[in-house]
């Protein structure tokens, strides 16, 4: 093992795993889980979700869950070395989705629920309670674009969808970027650009645009739902494409520079997901097999060649995590920083009870060698460090 993992307990507590093998648990609260939509057993732990870490490795975001004697959600940061649990804010009747740590670590961005409406709010987690609302709309998708910035895809009932790129604390700094948004996920901000996809009746286009743009960089032209990811290194995306809609596989798997503009096609292969190994070295994709009724994982080498790796049936959370792949991979690494290995929740096929509460593995992605971790229902990998 490289670097720390954390992860969610089946109890829905959280515990983290040092490479040395030492495992702290975090924020035993004696509070039953009562949480609609999830199937969990309650327990006498602390519900938790979604853990992801600072980039400095010190820290782990959360989400706190309603449950006996606490009828709201909030959001925490826990000491890494299991010294200390923050309350950084009370959510209040708001439903949390999802959290993104700010470049810099000093700024928590999350995406909560009320009712139909989506609402993005940044939260300093230096002082309790602080927030500021960024924007409410639906879709609502979004990415840092730098420590005190962040580019949204707004959905706005009255103008329309627009790419916002917003400042924390105000509007100074804010702009809409040109462009009209559609028929993607979430968008990237590579170097002072944001890249998305632009839809209008009979054209979607992958384009870049920035503040200083008047029109639109088109990149390619192109036909259906599509999913974007970018490489480590920042110059690269790759970008697939669901001819047939939202809720079909993705196909036309490519590469496209987004300097040069070349495009090189990959694979052809459906796949529910897909990610960048953190080496830059090749495409992770989870393909759902409908004979199995699990989800196949493989390895995609940047010259085409294909490494199976495992069969699984995922966890609820680590399904949930693959319907927006686009959003909670910029955020929750399932992969460690050498590129090594893949943090996979749910049960293995031919390894115990697939119906079981299921365990944390860790996959070589070398070559699908499987390791049998710990409880868990879902899991994290720790960014390198320098030093």
């Amino acid at each position: 093992m490289t670097t720390c993992i954390a992860a969610i307990a089946a109890d829905r507590s959280v515990w983290t795993l040092t490479p040395s093998g030492k495992s702290i648990a975090h924020g035993a609260i004696d509070i039953p889980l009562i949480w609609g939509g999830w199937d969990v057993q309650a327990t006498e732990s602390a519900p938790f979700s979604w853990p992801t870490w600072s980039s400095d490795a010190k820290h782990i975001a959360c989400f706190r869950l309603p449950g006996k004697g606490r009828n709201t959600a909030a959001l925490y940061v826990l000491d890494a070395d299991g010294v200390q649990a923050r309350e950084i804010a009370d959510l209040g009747d708001r439903l949390p989705i999802y959290l993104f740590w700010a470049p810099g670590d000093q700024h928590v961005a999350v995406l909560t629920q009320k009712g139909t409406d989506l609402s993005l709010t940044v939260f300093s987690i230096s002082e309790h309670g602080q927030e500021s609302h960024m924007a409410t709309g639906s879709p609502l998708f979004f990415t840092w674009a730098g420590p005190s910035h962040v580019a949204a895809f707004v959905g706005n009932p009255t103008a329309g969808p627009q790419m916002q790129r917003m400042a924390i604390g105000g509007n100074r700094g804010s702009t809409i970027l040109p462009g009209r948004p559609g028929n993607f996920c979430a968008p990237l901000w590579m170097g002072e650009r944001a890249v998305f996809v632009h839809h209008e009746p009979n054209k979607t286009q992958l384009v870049t645009s920035s503040a200083l743009d008047a029109e639109l960089h088109v990149l390619e032209n192109l036909e259906g739902l599509i999913a974007m990811a970018a490489s480590p290194d920042g110059r690269t995306i790759a970008r697939a494409v669901a001819t047939d809609g939202d809720g079909t596989p993705y196909r036309q798997l490519g590469l496209v520079d987004v300097v040069s503009g070349e495009v090189r096609e990959l694979s052809d292969a459906p796949c529910l997901a897909y990610m960048w190994s953190p080496d830059g070295q090749a495409i992770i994709t989870a393909r759902v097999d409908t004979r199995k009724n699990l989800l196949s994982w493989q390895r995609i080498g940047l010259d085409g060649e294909v490494t199976p790796l495992a069969e699984l049936y995922p966890s609820r959370d680590l399904g949930f995590y693959l319907r927006f792949f686009e959003q909670y991979s910029q955020s929750h690494h399932l992969m460690d920083p050498s590129g090594r290995y893949l943090l996979l929740p749910g049960n293995m096929l031919g390894q115990g009870d697939p119906n079981g509460p299921g365990r944390l593995w860790r996959v070589d992605l070398h070559n699908g060698e499987t390791e049998d971790i710990a409880d868990g229902v879902f899991g994290v990998y720790a960014p390198k460090v320098a030093g």
